[in-house]
């Protein structure tokens, strides 16, 4: 005797499968986060553009006009978190970190800009 699905149980196997889904179609992304960071970003309080170049050689960044090599310290695909190190000009090597953070329907994001101790919001450069 077959048993059929609960009336119960569907619409919470429909939740789970729309919250995997993204989940799913992220691990399978062709493009590494490195990648997806690169670009020229906006920032939304204050003015400037802030370039990032980490998927080619050699990598930066450039934040106020000034340029920073940068090497890439960690990727952490479960935060979509890049961690950079950068070596100002004067004084030790710092961290800065570079998070996704996507809207609701996973079609865009905007970036968690953290470094010198702020944390700042980056949009697409001309969509802000």
């Amino acid at each position: 005797m077959k048993k059929t699905l609960n009336a119960k149980a569907f619409p919470l196997l429909t939740v789970c499968v729309m919250l995997l889904l993204p989940v799913f179609c992220a691990c399978t992304s062709s493009t590494d986060l490195e990648t997806q960071v690169s670009g020229k970003w906006q920032r939304t309080q204050g003015d400037g553009i802030v370039d990032i170049n980490l998927s080619a050689t050699p990598k930066t960044v450039v934040l106020d006009g000034q340029s920073y090599t940068a090497e890439i310290e960690g990727v952490d695909k479960g935060t979509y978190t890049v961690k950079v190190k950068v070596q100002p000009t004067s004084g030790d090597a710092e961290i800065w970190s570079l998070s996704q953070k996507w809207n609701d329907n996973g079609s865009s994001f905007k970036l968690a800009f953290r470094h010198n101790g702020t944390t700042e919001t980056l949009v697409p450069a001309g969509k802000s």
